[in-house]
């Protein structure tokens, strides 16, 4: 049997675990790049588990696609004598690269469980935006006022909520706790 077709299995899933394991980095980059996107309870680090144990799995696949295709390049497809030199390294780094990406699988398992059944409210910020705009249009002065939202931070634990106010120039700062899903605090400014 040639020493190409030996190894084709393990090539084969070397190949979709860099290919799984570079997507899933990426996704982790988007999520992590984006505060707003980052969980605030604790299923954050098994997030960032996963995300750990996937960066494993690539750097463990591209260590035997390495070990593997310098194998091959020595061996020049003629089947070795058993046991053939070096193929520890190879199955060893592959194994490695299994592990690494049913651990990440695992902790991406526990992250979609947390998040379940968390307790952090999956709406808050647009409870958060109709909540403050209903009482900002009910504190206003004048009738037909036309209440839009400017800008929308989160702070700590906090949502902080800038409405404009026309006709006028009025703007009207609300602090929204998204946990009690209540207004902290509303104040005008000219």
């Amino acid at each position: 049997m040639p020493e190409t077709d030996r190894w084709s299995g393990h090539l084969e899933y070397l190949k979709v675990a860099v290919t799984l394991a570079t997507a899933t980095l990426a996704v982790a980059a988007a999520v992590y790049s984006d505060g707003d996107k980052i969980p605030r309870d604790n299923s954050k680090y098994a997030l960032l588990a996963s995300a750990g144990f996937v960066a494993l799995a690539l750097f463990a696949s591209l260590l035997a696609f390495a070990a593997l295709a310098n194998r091959l390049a020595l061996m020049g497809g003629a089947a070795p004598p058993d046991p053939a030199p070096g193929t520890g390294r190879i199955t060893r780094t592959c194994g490695a690269s299994f592990i690494f990406l049913g651990l990440a699988g695992f902790c991406l398992g526990v992250f979609f469980w947390m998040r379940t059944f968390s307790d952090e409210p999956v709406n808050a910020p647009l409870q958060a935006i109709e909540a403050s705009q209903s009482l900002v249009t009910k504190k206003s002065k004048q009738p037909g006022e036309l209440v839009t939202l400017s800008k929308f931070e989160t702070a700590a634990d906090k949502f902080n909520l800038t409405f404009n106010l026309t006709p006028g120039s009025k703007t009207v700062l609300v602090v929204f706790d998204p946990k009690t899903k209540s207004v902290v605090s509303l104040s005008e400014q000219p």
